[in-house]
């Protein structure tokens, strides 16, 4: 999912270095770019936290379009935490800093039902062969309880019969 519209501003920040960290409970970002960006926690690419320095401006064209995936079978209400601190290189006074969260509501998938079966069978004509490890299970958070394993007992079935057509004469020899 992207997310646009995210951007920092500090009116007195000139060409000062800024640091940014972000997180994440369920899922992972990655950063549109990481161009004149300094880590310490992650790297801008499939990550829960991230800590970064930079100047205003490549921060802000990092966070343009970020993406966030969410973690499989996650699904329900995720934040995204931005806090960002000017490490005291502009304006008067100590550094200073703002915390904002940023809302993300993570749908629910359907997921396939998963079927696991024993591979094939072989049985003789006359025997009867009992299959069992076939299973359903559904994967989706908060779904029913899968349906338990069923087995089933096959009897012998009759060859098939071939039918010949003709018209009953015979050739003479």
């Amino acid at each position: 999912m992207t997310i646009a519209g995210i951007s920092i501003g500090d009116v007195d920040a000139a060409s000062g270095n800024l640091e940014v960290t972000l997180a994440v409970a369920d899922g992972t970002f990655d950063l549109s770019q990481t161009t004149g960006l300094t880590f310490s926690i992650g790297d801008g690419a499939a990550d829960t936290d991230m800590t970064f320095q930079g100047t205003l401006t490549d921060i802000n064209a990092a966070l343009n379009n970020l993406v966030y995936r969410d973690t499989d079978g996650f699904n329900g209400a995720e934040s995204l935490s931005v806090n960002v601190n000017n490490l005291g290189n502009s304006g008067i006074g100590v550094a200073q800093s703002a915390a904002d969260t940023v809302s993300i509501e993570v749908g629910p998938v359907n997921d396939a039902l998963v079927i696991t079966e024993p591979g094939a069978q072989v049985a003789d004509r006359s025997s009867t062969l009992t299959i069992g490890g076939i299973s359903v299970s559904n994967t989706d958070v908060g779904a029913d309880p899968p349906a338990p394993p069923r087995s089933r007992s096959l009897a012998r079935v009759p060859p098939a019969f071939t039918r010949r057509t003709g018209t009953g004469r015979r050739r003479a020899r």
